[in-house]
């Protein structure tokens, strides 16, 4: 048992955490609702429907018999909890691309801030 362990609503985060590395599935859960995070989850049928079915025990976390290898080998689709859900977005690379990255915070005197040129470019 982990005190931090806590809920993944991506797939991949699901895939990753739960499913991988504490070797724990999903089962149960409603046809018909989306599995993302529950405060995107509109409605007071489906919010009720999840609730009924955690409460009645339909719908609850069992142990994955398989090799923390074989669990990480499998595709993240395959293992999410419902057939709807968001999917697994692109990466789209790094955001602070042909930017100024900063200076080092590692040791200021050896390494000084350097010079910011603002002026026009020749």
């Amino acid at each position: 048992r982990d005190p931090n362990a806590s809920m993944r609503w991506t797939v991949t985060g699901y895939h990753k955490k739960i499913y991988t590395e504490y070797g724990l599935e999903l089962i149960g859960w409603p046809d018909g609702i989306v599995f993302t995070n529950l405060s995107e989850v509109t409605g007071y049928t489906n919010i009720s429907t999840l609730y009924t079915c955690w409460q009645d025990g339909r719908m609850e976390f069992v142990p994955v018999a398989l090799t923390p290898e074989e669990r990480a080998a499998r595709r993240a689709l395959d293992v999410a909890p419902s057939m709807l859900n968001r999917g697994i977005r692109p990466s789209l690379g790094r955001s602070d691309l042909k930017k100024h990255r900063g200076s080092s915070k590692v040791d200021p005197v050896r390494f000084p801030a350097r010079y910011v040129r603002n002026g026009p470019k020749s």
